[in-house]
């Protein structure tokens, strides 16, 4: 038994280009109350949402054109604030499957990883490339590859990095704890087996 393995995800580009996003605004506090996590797909960016449409912009997970986006683009420090899950499994259950950032919040990278979503950091220059490659064409397709450690959007390449531990679990399909844990029950018993033959 093992998760699905992580290689490349590719797909739709959706820009949010800001800086400090932390976990409250991808999902509010409100919705923490839930007692499972159905529906947060709905609810991400609910309060920013709101404001833009006050505003009269559409918000980047407003944008029909972006509705089934795979690849997030963002800025530094992604995900930081409070340890939340919800933030990740909102952003996992709307289909994103990496998000391109300069730096992300550690408890949310790892809450990512965990439900095999990538988090890939870029350099400032080459952030700034890909945003701008992604305002160029708006269609374009986003594809990182944790094989080769690299982000290629419209054209332009860029390396990536994360650590190699994670890299690793999703590479081989080992991202998902509770699968980890099943994978080693056989050999739980069998320990306890021997536990018991030695009282």
């Amino acid at each position: 038994m093992s998760s699905a393995r992580v290689e490349v995800v590719a797909g739709s580009v959706l820009v949010l280009d800001v800086d400090d996003v932390d976990t409250d605004q991808i999902i509010p506090g409100r919705h923490l109350t839930a007692i499972d996590f159905t529906g947060l797909e709905n609810v991400v960016f609910e309060n920013d949402r709101t404001l833009w449409r006050a505003e009269g912009r559409v918000h980047p997970f407003d944008d029909p054109a972006k509705r089934d986006a795979k690849v997030l683009l963002s800025g530094q420090n992604f995900g930081c604030g409070s340890s939340r899950e919800h933030a990740a499994r909102g952003l996992a259950q709307r289909g994103i499957g990496a998000i391109v950032a300069e730096s992300f919040g550690e408890i949310f990278a790892q809450n990512c990883a965990n439900l095999g979503v990538a988090c890939v950091r870029v350099s400032g220059a080459d952030r700034r490339r890909l945003v701008a490659a992604a305002a160029a064409n708006n269609e374009c397709t986003g594809v990182v590859d944790l094989r080769a450690m690299t982000v290629t959007l419209a054209g332009v390449r860029a390396p990536c990095r994360m650590p190699e531990h994670r890299r690793r679990d999703l590479l081989e399909g080992r991202w998902d704890p509770l699968t980890v844990l099943l994978e080693g029950a056989a050999l739980v018993d069998q320990r306890l087996g021997v536990i018991r033959q030695l009282r």
